[in-house]
């Protein structure tokens, strides 16, 4: 009997120490994570890419990652480079290059992935204003039709009062979300896993010191962006635009259907543009370019997306002018020209430019036209202008659109 009571005393004490070792390693990894998580999220875009930015010369490229928060890092190349120039909105304006224009340029997008989001962008030029410093020349806004989707963006209807409600605002728990947000990403997308490794492996800086050219996507020091893996064939994404197709074939991602717009989204983007307006007179608006087969597909199904066709007139109502250039054919462009199903490449945002010329005195005043004409001839066809700094491979037909590639002429300089 001595030795069962010893046996279940002995079994209860080893039972609450595998209790109390799992506890603890529980404890452990939840630091882990939520430190790492703060990482990404704070100090990687709100101290250490903007240090580098703010105190670096040489040309150099951020690597694109789901976990860096781009409006911090856009307020930065905003405050280093003090621009005439400025192009907003989402991934869909990068394209624009300073090599584009006769002024200071810095391409702020990325920074608005929703209506909502464009309070980041006014909080950035108040603080220009507040510095005294002279009101740009020209804003490019790209406008995505998706920020009306039903459902897109809560934050404009409101969410739902819940019992946990006045908690989450809390510093505590707003902090907590924060280093939570990449894990979030990963369970919607498990393919972010990978990005979440590299910046505590290698360097999210890629410095360019004349002797390698980087070869990777990212982001660049005026702000724009590259896609230079996929365009090079490094990474194939979106072939014969079959990714975007079958996104508006199940009516997800950014293709969700609506049949009515909800008035509710209108009025807060026109409350936002108005902010905006505020402080800088002369924004330029403009409905970024979709492929050929995508646009063809969306007018097919037009009253399931409303929001794509009927957002034009909705907006001008209002008072406000929009450039559509979602069909290719409105500027001279064409599939070989396009990054994916709804990114267009330098050539084609090359081409934007000088068709809003042709309509604004104001874009006209700011562009390096003839620049623009001769990328424009030269690389007809390619998405990508090249850049030594950024990669000495050739654009490749990586869309596999049976695309002709390469210069159509030699270059003059």
């Amino acid at each position: 009997m001595h030795y069962v009571e010893l046996y279940e005393t002995q079994g209860k004490f080893m039972y609450k120490k595998i209790i109390k070792a799992f506890f603890t390693a529980g404890i452990f990894l939840t630091a882990i994570l939520l430190s790492y998580g703060y990482f990404l999220t704070n100090i990687l875009s709100d101290t250490a890419i903007p240090d580098k930015l703010l105190h670096g010369n040489a040309f150099y490229i951020i690597q694109d990652n789901p976990f860096f928060d781009y409006a911090r890092i856009k307020d930065a190349v905003h405050a280093a480079r003090n621009p005439s120039v400025i192009a907003i909105g989402s991934s869909r304006v990068l394209p624009f290059r300073e090599s584009f224009f006769t002024k200071s340029f810095a391409n702020l997008g990325y920074g608005i992935g929703s209506i909502s989001d464009m309070e980041k962008t006014y909080q950035i030029l108040k603080e220009r204003k507040k510095e005294g410093k002279e009101e740009l020349d020209i804003i490019l806004f790209g406008i995505d039709f998706w920020w009306f989707s039903n459902g897109y963006d809560d934050a404009i209807l409101g969410d739902p009062p819940r019992w946990y409600t006045p908690l989450k605002y809390l510093p505590v728990f707003s902090t907590i979300r924060e280093c939570l947000l990449p894990y979030k990403k990963i369970w919607l997308k498990p393919g972010y896993l990978k990005s979440l490794v590299i910046p505590y492996f290698q360097d999210v800086f890629m410095v360019q010191d004349g002797s390698y050219p980087l070869n990777i996507a990212g982001i660049g020091p005026d702000g724009s962006g590259y896609y230079t893996d996929i365009v090079v064939g490094k990474r194939k994404s979106d072939i014969r635009f079959g990714e975007t197709l079958q996104a508006i074939w199940e009516g997800h991602f950014h293709f969700s259907r609506v049949k009515k717009i909800n008035l509710a989204y209108v009025d807060k983007f026109m409350e936002n543009v108005k902010k905006l307006r505020s402080l800088h007179k002369n924004i330029i608006f403009f409905f970024p370019p979709l492929a050929n087969p995508v646009y063809t597909e969306l007018r097919s199904r037009e009253a399931e997306y409303q929001h794509v066709f009927s957002l034009k007139q909705i907006l001008e109502e209002r008072g406000i002018v929009v450039h559509d250039y979602s069909s290719l054919s409105s500027f001279g462009s064409n599939d070989c020209e396009m990054v994916d199903g709804f990114h267009g490449g330098d050539v084609s945002y090359a081409r934007i430019l000088l068709h809003l010329a042709a309509a604004s005195p104001q874009v006209k005043g700011v562009i390096n036209e003839p620049y623009l004409r001769e990328v424009t001839e030269e690389f007809s066809g390619n998405a990508m202008i090249p850049d030594k700094r950024v990669t000495l491979d050739p654009e490749v037909d990586f869309l596999e659109l049976q695309c002709a590639k390469g210069r159509r002429r030699s270059a003059s300089h």
